[in-house]
């Protein structure tokens, strides 16, 4: 929520809309984060279908980032892992490109959302 309002304080007020994708952790949905949602109705929360990490496009991304690069077990410290992360942040944002979606990807969302356990969730 702390993150929530400095998003809110920082964006402008002609900004109405803003989507929120939130994983299904118990704290996104508690009393606290309840009311707080309804105080900032322009913030639209979403909650992607039950075991659909591999739909969470920051989820692919912190994937790339664990696979292809490091582990925080390679940092000496918190300010080492920082310097790293950020590091290859400016990397990465100097060659960023939307992940692609197929026809094929698209048809498994439509199918996760179409599901029993989706709609239970």
């Amino acid at each position: 929520m702390t993150f929530l309002e400095h998003v809110d304080q920082a964006t402008a007020p002609y900004i109405t809309t803003m989507h929120v994708v939130l994983d299904h952790v118990r704290m996104h949905k508690g009393k606290q984060v309840q009311a707080w949602w309804a105080k900032h109705p322009r913030f639209v929360v979403h909650f992607p279908p039950v075991r659909g990490s591999w739909m969470h496009q920051v989820e692919q991304w912190c994937s790339i980032v664990q696979r292809k690069r490091w582990r925080i077990a390679d940092c000496a410290d918190k300010k080492h892992l920082a310097h790293r992360l950020m590091a290859f942040v400016a990397k990465w944002n100097a060659h960023a490109h939307p992940f692609q979606w197929s026809t094929k990807s698209v048809s498994k969302v439509m199918t996760k959302c179409a599901s029993p356990m989706a709609k239970a969730a």
